[in-house]
C-alpha cells in the first residue's frame, strides 16, 4: 500500500514537472525539488523571507515572489504601508492610494500548482486560471497577469478579461508590494 502511494506521488511529481515547461514562468518549486539544506522542517516558524528571497536579481525576485504566494503569513510584512493604485494602460495615472488592509486580496493563488485567480471573497476560481508574466521595470518587478484558458496539457489557448499587475520594489533589504495597477 505505502509503495503505491509512493510511485503515485512520484508520477504526480514527474507529471508536473513536465507541464511546467510550457508555462510562461516557472511553476514555483516544491520542498521535494529544493536542496535539503534549503528547505525549512516543518516544525521551523519563519516568519521573515530568507536572503535567498531577498537579493535584487531575477531569481532571488522569483524565490520572494514564490514565498509571498504559498505563504500569506508573510505578505503583510512585505507589503507598503499604502499602496499606489495606478492604471495598467498609463503607469503615470494615479487612480488612488489604498492601505495594505484595503488592498486584499492578492488576486494571484495557486491550486494543484497552476496560476489562478483569487476573486474578492479570497477563494481561488478552479475554472479562472491566470497567465502571469514577470519582468523588470527599471528597479522594480512587475508581475503582470490575466484570465486565460489551457488545455489539458497546459498549452494556453486565449486570455480573456481585464489585464493587472503588482509591482515591487526593492526596499529595507528585501522585496516589497508598493503598487497594483487596474
Amino acid at each position: 500500500m505505502h509503495a503505491s502511494k509512493a510511485i503515485s506521488s512520484t508520477l504526480l511529481t514527474l507529471l508536473l514537472g513536465c507541464s511546467a515547461a510550457s508555462q510562461t514562468t516557472p511553476l514555483p518549486h516544491t520542498a521535494k525539488e529544493q536542496p535539503e539544506e534549503e528547505a525549512p522542517s516543518d516544525t521551523t516558524d519563519i516568519t521573515t523571507m530568507d536572503a535567498a528571497s531577498c537579493g535584487k536579481n531575477d531569481q532571488d525576485f522569483d524565490n520572494f515572489f514564490t514565498a509571498y504566494i504559498y505563504r500569506p503569513e508573510l505578505r503583510p510584512q512585505y507589503t507598503s504601508p499604502n499602496i499606489e493604485i495606478r492604471q495598467i494602460s498609463d503607469k503615470n495615472k494615479k487612480i488612488g492610494t489604498e492601505t495594505k488592509e484595503q488592498n486584499k486580496p492578492l488576486k494571484i493563488g495557486l491550486i494543484d500548482y497552476r496560476w489562478s485567480y483569487v476573486t474578492a471573497d479570497e477563494k481561488e476560481e478552479k475554472s479562472d486560471r491566470i497567465e502571469i508574466k514577470i519582468h523588470r521595470e527599471g528597479d522594480a518587478m512587475q508581475v503582470e497577469f490575466i484570465r486565460a484558458k489551457y488545455t489539458n496539457d497546459d498549452t494556453l489557448i486565449r486570455t480573456y478579461g481585464p489585464k493587472g499587475a503588482y509591482v515591487f520594489e526593492h526596499k529595507n533589504n528585501c522585496w516589497q508590494l508598493t503598487q497594483e495597477l487596474r
